[in-house]
């Protein structure tokens, strides 16, 4: 299913009564430029999520057209996730299966990436640095690994969260003298589907706009560009 999958390894993880309440993560779209519509100072910015337009999403990710194959590999690999996760009474959520059990959505948003973003599912479940209960399944990075994506699963929710720090590929030295910051895990999307549609579409956008696909913008993509003008 991805090209690379790195090991992943136990956290330094905070201990006391405060472990039993969830962290409220920092939220922001982490995002790159959209021409004159939204400026980017470097190859990636933080935008405030709550001003990013609303997306119109049913679950069926129908804005990828008909689903593919089966990915019996990528079915197989979520299967191990799943089980792993399990111990920790945690799942994988229904819309990141179906998105990665498809042998050609899985790597939609590799091919939609303005910036050679690629999938790297992590191999195993990560403990979270910043929250004992959590944990954070990899799923895409940036090419030169500004920024990685994760599921960061707790009982009660899912979400996608970014950060600079690759938490999978850090050695147990790395880890012995690691002091996590709760700044460094930031939420971008209260799903796997709302983020994968808005990094997808935002992609499209920018390959049009750009010369790189001769198709015009559709409607929802000037609606979505418009939400920048107001």
């Amino acid at each position: 299913m991805a090209t690379r999958i790195a090991e992943s390894h136990p956290t330094k993880a905070r201990t006391g009564p405060e472990d039993s309440m969830p962290v409220t993560l920092r939220r922001a779209w982490f995002g790159h430029e959209l021409g004159e519509f939204r400026p980017c100072l470097h190859t990636y910015d933080e935008y405030p999520l709550d001003e990013q337009p609303e997306l119109d999403l049913h679950g069926t990710f129908a804005w990828l057209g008909q689903p593919g194959a089966r990915d019996d590999a990528g079915v197989a690999h979520l299967q191990t996730l799943d089980r792993l996760l399990a111990a920790d009474r945690l799942a994988l959520p229904d819309d990141f299966v179906t998105f990665y059990s498809d042998a050609e959505r899985s790597y939609a948003l590799d091919d939609a990436s303005a910036t050679g973003c690629w999938t790297d599912l992590s191999k195993s479940p990560i403990v979270s640095p910043i929250e004992p209960e959590a944990r954070m399944v990899r799923f895409l990075r940036d090419q030169q690994d500004c920024v990685i994506w994760y599921l960061y699963l707790r009982p009660a929710d899912s979400l996608v969260v970014h950060s600079a720090v690759d938490y999978g590929s850090l050695s147990e030295d790395d880890w012995s003298g690691y002091e996590p910051d709760e700044m460094e895990i930031v939420q971008c999307a209260a799903s796997f589907e709302e983020f994968a549609y808005r990094f997808w579409l935002e992609g499209t956008i920018w390959i049009r706009l750009n010369g790189r696909d001769d198709q015009p913008l559709d409607q929802t993509m000037l609606a979505y560009l418009n939400h920048y003008r107001r």
